[in-house]
């Protein structure tokens, strides 16, 4: 189990492209879908909602599919008002998929969500979805609207952001897993050395390393956790395109350690955009 908490989540302005995209490549489960139906893309899918009550929702994490049984499990974090705004566990699903129509069920804090996707291609492999979704009970109860996904893309790479207020600049470099963690999520190891460098702030130093244990991906949602120098710095953003992600926003980091040249301190959530380098 994952011990995060996120108390503020802006995910109005983050919407991914459903579009003509490469998709993660990942091998298939079992003999495919039903009887009619295309291949469905086993592994990392993204999902973001619109027109709900409450914002936006991204859903994300590993979904597989046999003989026409789609299940997994999809971490679940939205606006402020939703009341998803804990990644530390994540809601299992399951659902079929036959004769292009896939539904997907899940429970989370209280909330059971009901999705179904529409005219899903019978010809090819699957790796978008649209359709509507349904929120029952929890804060979130009575919320509706479209959802759509998408099999997600390598996140693996250097992403950099500079703190808006001390000009200290945050790189991360790291390599996601290819097989997903028990939990549905896919775990981030560093690349190269310790995997975290951070520059800026004259006359002082901050080191830094990534936690694979708790740093990882789950559809176009990114969490990492950092063990620095004095403290714990700790980053949370959704992709800006889950198929090919440039960006990670709408979260940002906290930071409860002293040196506060590089970046603010004090345990609150500061904006931060990391980009793809």
């Amino acid at each position: 189990m994952k011990k995060i908490i996120l108390l503020v989540v802006v995910l109005a302005a983050v919407v991914w492209s459903t579009g003509c995209a490469t998709s993660k490549s990942l091998d298939s489960f079992g003999g495919g879908g039903g009887s009619g139906n295309s291949a469905f893309q086993a592994g990392n899918w993204a999902f973001t909602t619109s027109g709900g009550i409450n914002g936006a929702i991204a859903m994300g994490g590993n979904l597989v599919d046999s003989g026409g049984t789609v299940s997994g499990d999809l971490f679940v974090i939205g606006d402020v008002g939703s009341g998803f705004n804990d990644l530390s566990t994540p809601m299992a699903v399951t659902g079929t998929l036959s004769s292009g129509t896939l539904t997907l069920n899940g429970t989370i804090g209280g909330s059971a969500i009901a999705i179904t996707f529409t005219s899903v291609p019978t010809t090819g492999t699957i790796t978008t979805l649209s359709g509507t979704y349904t929120v029952t009970g929890g804060t979130d109860t009575g919320d509706t609207g479209s959802i759509t996904g998408v099999a997600a893309g390598s996140f693996s790479g250097t992403w950099s952001g500079t703190d808006a207020t001390t000009g200290g600049t945050m790189t991360v470099n790291f390599t996601e897993a290819t097989t997903a963690a028990a939990d549905g999520s896919f775990p981030l190891t560093a690349t190269s050395g310790t995997g975290v460098l951070f520059t800026g702030g004259t006359g002082c130093t901050l080191a830094g390393s990534l936690n694979s244990g708790t740093s990882f991906v789950a559809g176009g949602i990114v969490y990492l956790n950092i063990t620095a120098t004095d403290g714990v710095v700790t980053f949370f953003g959704v992709a800006d395109n889950a198929a090919s992600p440039a960006t990670l926003s709408g979260g940002g980091y906290t930071y409860n350690g002293a040196t506060s040249c590089m970046l603010q301190t004090g345990g609150a959530q500061i904006p931060l955009t990391l980009t793809k380098q």
